[in-house]
């Protein structure tokens, strides 16, 4: 019962109206709720909900837009570049928790790379389970090597219904 609109299932639903919309054309977008089942807060003004974190996701893509695809029907995908960063945005609806490859060609080789992933679902970023976090929760971090022909490999734990946005840092 009630809204879902507090919750991540309102995330990664805007997630997937923010990558249509990304898909179209449009970098710039206003977000106007006059219902407070529909806002970016909670009724305190200071606890973000999970589509806050949704947005400050989305607003992490910059730079070069790269080719990405995903081969699950279920999961969509947003890659972005800007001189030694790469920001990969994945959301999805889904019954079950699964794992994704994540590969990344045409890097320079031999290269360390540092990277973080950050994490919105049911017990991440998300203000109903009673966490007193205001930022993304980050779910990974660590550094990898990429191959002498230049591509790397990230193994992505993705929860059902969820996003999560991985920065990669060259090095």
């Amino acid at each position: 019962g009630g809204h879902d609109n507090a919750t991540e299932y309102n995330a990664i639903w805007t997630l997937e109206s923010l990558g249509a919309m990304f898909e179209a054309g449009a970098r710039h977008s206003v977000y106007y709720a006059n219902a407070e089942y529909l806002s970016l807060l909670e009724s305190d003004f200071r606890t973000p909900r999970p589509v806050y974190h949704a947005f400050k996701m989305f607003s992490e893509l910059d730079g070069q837009r790269l080719i990405s695809e995903s081969d699950a029907p279920d999961t969509r995908v947003i890659a972005t570049r800007a001189d030694r960063r790469l920001t990969i945005l994945i959301w999805r609806f889904g019954t079950v928790h699964r794992e994704a490859d994540v590969v990344i060609s045409e890097l320079p080789s031999d290269i360390e790379v540092q990277y973080r992933s950050y994490l919105v679902d049911e017990g991440h970023s998300n203000f109903q389970l009673g966490q007193a976090q205001s930022g993304l929760y980050m779910s990974d971090e660590g550094k990898v090597v990429t191959t002498s022909a230049g591509e790397l490999e990230l193994r992505v734990r993705l929860p059902r219904t969820s996003a999560v946005l991985v920065d990669l840092l060259l090095e």
